[in-house]
């Protein structure tokens, strides 16, 4: 007989709620963008960059970008990429 896998078991994906391009965005303000770098790289309004964080922060329950971004590491789901300032100008 062939055993189903049992969902229960499994963990819980990380930000199971917020989209990809929610947590792109995210991730690129860990890694020290503004708002207004994160809109020009990602070629969107800095008013749309500000509607993926708001709807994420409700989404993951979060008061803050601040906390956010930590809790969204703490769930492995953005990474950050620690960059000098000697690093970043290269």
């Amino acid at each position: 007989m062939i055993s189903r896998p049992n969902h229960s078991d499994l963990p819980d994906p990380p930000a199971p709620l917020c989209t990809p391009r929610q947590i792109e965005v995210v991730t690129l303000l860990a890694n020290g963008l503004t708002y207004n770098g994160a809109a020009v790289q990602l070629g969107i309004s800095v008013k749309t960059v500000r509607r993926h964080i708001r709807h994420a922060r409700v989404k993951m329950q979060c008061a803050t970008t601040a906390e956010l971004v930590a809790k969204m590491m703490a769930l492995q789901c953005i990474t950050y990429t620690f960059k000098t300032a000697v690093q970043a100008t290269v």
